[in-house]
């Protein structure tokens, strides 16, 4: 079983309509936030009211809320930002954000392409042009 399975032993299991209906507020919080510019801490912290009462959420969701929750220590831009986006899809029930991309490590080549493919000059390929003149 993967870590991160809902169905772990351990995990809470916290049903969607309760997930949106936290988010919500904090949804509202931000896109006002975006069109306005304004970021009252008041209206946060009452947004952020149901996540706290809420408790651990397992998974990126919960990771998200719990660094709001927290306040965004540290005050990563991209990272508050990522996660105000991520929490507030979740309120408007969009479909779910992708995971941030992970590097894949190197495929290996397929036997015997490599002997075609050992220079970096077009003319190691055949039937490639040149770079354009």
């Amino acid at each position: 079983m993967a870590p991160d399975a809902p169905d772990a032993p351990g995990r809470p299991v916290v049903d969607l309509a309760t997930l949106r209906r936290t988010c919500a507020p904090v949804a509202r919080w931000w896109e006002d936030h975006l069109a306005s510019g304004d970021a009252d801490p008041d209206t946060l912290a009452a947004a952020l009211g149901p996540a706290r009462a809420l408790g651990p959420v397992p998974g990126r969701l919960g990771a998200a809320l719990a660094y709001l929750v927290a306040g965004c220590p540290g005050l990563d831009y991209a990272s508050a930002c990522a996660a105000f986006t991520h929490v507030a899809a979740v309120g408007r029930g969009d479909a779910a954000t992708p995971p941030p991309r992970r590097l894949a490590a190197p495929q290996p080549s397929l036997p015997g392409l490599g002997a075609h493919l050992d220079s970096t000059t077009p003319s190691a390929i055949p039937n490639a042009k040149g770079p354009p003149t």
